[in-house]
């Protein structure tokens, strides 16, 4: 059979069960240091079992018979509880500001061809130049250095064609009906500036008149 053996406090309102029980206490500050330590004296002696404790201020000493016991007020922390469950989706945030205007993107790449478009109408019928015998057309010449043009005569007065050639070791630039804006009465050519030959080379044209 265990004997129970008990701790008397006094100084604080406790009762210690040594041996497996609980010590109730209600401790002033006065008792406690700035780390949370209390002070208490422990007698030398017990009375059938039973010590007498005693806590003193932080500026007391033991008392003759009694032995310095200290405990702390607050006891060492306990480990880390398990991680708790996930909170609840909280609710969406309001709308943002729009954004600044990105930079252009490349430009795309070239669509396909479309459908070839419907006829147009016939044209009016062109001024009529042939005779009896057919068209009656007339050449004319005309030379020149760097250009030429041939006129037509008035009594052939459109041109329906020409051509030239550069005779000086040149190459032709230009060959067509003048004036260009409104209806041709001749044929002009230009010759192509060439190293050595110059733009002054001599040149040569003919138009093809009609009346």
């Amino acid at each position: 059979m265990h004997a129970r053996r008990t701790l008397a406090v006094t100084g604080i309102g406790a009762v210690v069960a040594i041996g497996g029980g609980t010590a109730y206490a209600a401790v002033s500050s006065s008792v406690v240091d700035s780390s949370g330590v209390i002070h208490g004296c422990v007698s030398d002696r017990e009375v059938r079992g039973t010590r007498v404790l005693l806590v003193h201020d932080t500026t007391s000493n033991c008392p003759r018979g009694t032995a310095e016991l200290d405990w702390s007020q607050r006891g060492a922390a306990g480990p880390a509880g398990p991680k708790g469950d996930p909170g609840a989706t909280g609710p969406a945030g309001p709308k943002g500001d729009t954004g600044a205007t990105g930079a252009t993107g490349p430009a795309g790449s070239t669509g396909t061809a479309g459908q070839q478009g419907p006829a147009g109408p016939t044209g009016p019928a062109g001024v009529a130049t042939a005779g009896p015998g057919g068209l009656d057309v007339t050449e004319v010449t005309a030379s020149g250095f760097g250009t030429a043009r041939a006129n037509c005569p008035p009594d052939h007065p459109w041109v329906v064609g020409g051509g030239g050639a550069a005779t000086g070791g040149g190459a032709l630039s230009d060959s067509t009906p003048e004036p260009t804006l409104s209806n041709p009465t001749g044929w002009a050519v230009g010759v192509a500036y060439t190293p050595g030959a110059g733009q002054n080379s001599a040149v040569s044209a003919f138009a093809l008149c009609a009346k």
